[in-house]
């Protein structure tokens, strides 16, 4: 237990932190039990420079891998590394850096926690490393009263290449509207070859996670539900105000984009709907449009139809208008911008899409 005002300091978690016990030196903490290896529960708390390490092996039917165990003493699976937890209290202002947590394979590698009443908020974590878990980063509120607000992670990893072991990277839930809100992510890489559900998974009325210029990826979930993509973040219908950009590979975003609007990635997998971001086409909302003309548009193919602007019920997104071409009878039609898109050495390949309805199948 680790409370407040107190900082745990160790000095760097060695040369090759992938070494089974660390052979290559470090400071590192070895845990054998069913909570968590390092609880921290008051303000201004610190963890600097060490390791934090699951001596459970999982795969006990592999006889060297229980042979190992055995030989470790510790055959109790772990519920997870660092905890930081508010219960009943407010936990504040914690500070993490240059940690490594490692094979908890049964658990959460890293949790922020709210419960009872609780508040964590206005943490900061630098440079965490997480290698092979269960769940690599777990934030939550567990009641309506509780809060997991305003913490701020810099940098960092996420990783694994073991099949089937990771469920989540990075998972938030919260019980109540906004209770977990604005966590950010900076630069942060979100990169195990597949998970179960997804790299980042939220969830909760009004939960939302900033992530910025991040790198999620895993070519695994391109053929992860049995042949077929697996989507790299789920956001569930309830979740909303969800900020992301960066790179993002080999699948896409499943969401309400009308609630997220301000997802951005670069990825031939993802077409943005902040037109100022992301958007080249000259008036790609509609806006200046009369029955027979859409400003920086053409419509070729059709001797005669009708534009009309649909009423905001059925619009899209929010500042993006529908509109509806009537034909007077069925031919192929092609829309397609006036103007050449602007070529630069920066911007060499482009990712086209567009939301389209018809009322006629196929």
């Amino acid at each position: 237990n680790v409370p407040g005002g107190v900082t745990l300091q160790g000095q760097g978690y060695g040369s090759d932190p992938s070494k089974e016990l660390y052979a290559s030196g470090g400071s590192f903490i070895t845990y054998c039990g069913a909570r968590y290896a390092v609880n921290v529960t008051g303000h201004g708390a610190a963890l600097r420079n060490f390791a934090v390490y699951d001596r459970y092996f999982v795969d006990q039917k592999d006889q060297q891998s229980k042979a190992r165990s055995l030989k470790a003493g510790c055959q109790t699976k772990a519920k997870g590394g660092i905890l930081v937890e508010a219960d009943q209290n407010t936990t504040e202002s914690v500070s993490v850096s240059r940690i490594l947590a490692h094979k908890f394979e049964n658990g959460v590698a890293f949790e922020l926690s709210a419960k009872n009443g609780g508040n964590v908020s206005h943490g900061v974590y630098e440079d965490l490393r997480i290698i092979d878990a269960k769940v690599g980063i777990n934030i939550s509120a567990w009641d309506q009263n509780s809060y997991v607000t305003s913490n701020r992670f810099h940098d960092g990893i996420i990783e694994s290449d073991k099949e089937g072991m990771m469920v989540y990277a990075i998972f938030a839930d919260g019980q109540a509207h906004r209770r977990v809100d604005d966590n950010q992510f900076w630069s942060t890489s979100i990169v195990p070859n597949v998970t179960s559900k997804a790299h980042v998974y939220i969830k909760g009325e009004g939960t939302n996670l900033n992530l910025q210029r991040v790198r999620i990826e895993g070519q695994g979930m391109s053929v992860a539900d049995k042949g077929l993509p697996r989507p790299l973040v789920v956001i569930e219908k309830e979740s909303s105000g969800n900020i992301m950009n960066g790179i993002l590979e080999p699948t896409h975003v499943q969401a309400l984009r009308s609630q997220n609007p301000d997802i951005d990635f670069v990825t031939p997998k993802w077409v943005g709907v902040s037109s100022s971001q992301v958007n080249l086409f000259d008036n790609a909302p509609f806006y200046s449009v009369n029955e027979t003309d859409i400003a920086s548009w053409k419509l070729t193919g059709a001797e005669s139809y009708k534009i009309t602007k649909q009423p905001d019920t059925e619009k899209l997104y929010s500042d993006h208008n529908v509109l509806r071409i009537k034909l007077d009878k069925k031919e192929p039609v092609t829309l397609q911008p006036k103007y050449e898109l602007p070529w630069s050495i920066a911007e060499a390949n482009y990712t086209f899409g567009m939301y389209a309805r018809s009322d006629v199948r196929d």
